[in-house]
């Protein structure tokens, strides 16, 4: 694509898997292909807040050298999900997306974002307590119209 003054700015689609290609006879297969994803038909936005586990001095002097890329500005809601946490290094806040089909149910949901918190936090050299998590049903949103 290309924007005024010549600049070009390329779009970036999500991606998709390929589709499974069709029997040798021509006619669709009714089994799934085991290696595309069930598509997933819900997702949450989920925020888990945490404690940092008692911190030595080499994994509290890392976590503030990078305490400027864990700002809370810097947070996001996506499918990876982001750490924030201020210079105190008391606590945290993990945010992500989570895909769910319909008929998961909200623990399940939370129990996936609180694994990939973890997961998150020690990534960054450190260790977690107390994780408390909310979840919100993004088809659940309602979005008012605006008055003309």
């Amino acid at each position: 694509m290309t924007l005024a003054g010549g600049l070009s700015a390329a779009i970036r689609l999500p991606f998709l898997p390929a589709a499974p290609a069709p029997p040798s006879d021509g006619c669709r297969s009714a089994q799934p292909n085991p290696e595309v994803p069930a598509m997933t038909s819900k997702a949450y936005q989920v925020i888990v807040r945490g404690r940092f586990a008692p911190l030595d001095d080499e994994q509290r002097a890392a976590l503030l050298a990078r305490a400027d890329e864990h700002d809370v500005f810097a947070a996001r809601f996506t499918e990876e999900g982001t750490v924030t946490y201020e210079r105190s290094l008391l606590t945290f806040t993990f945010r992500c997306v989570v895909p769910a089909t319909a008929e998961d149910r909200e623990d399940v949901v939370i129990g996936r974002a609180e694994r990939l918190a973890a997961a998150a936090v020690r990534g960054l050299g450190a260790d977690h307590r107390d994780l408390s998590s909310v979840s919100t049903d993004l088809d659940s949103i309602k979005v008012r119209q605006r008055g003309r």
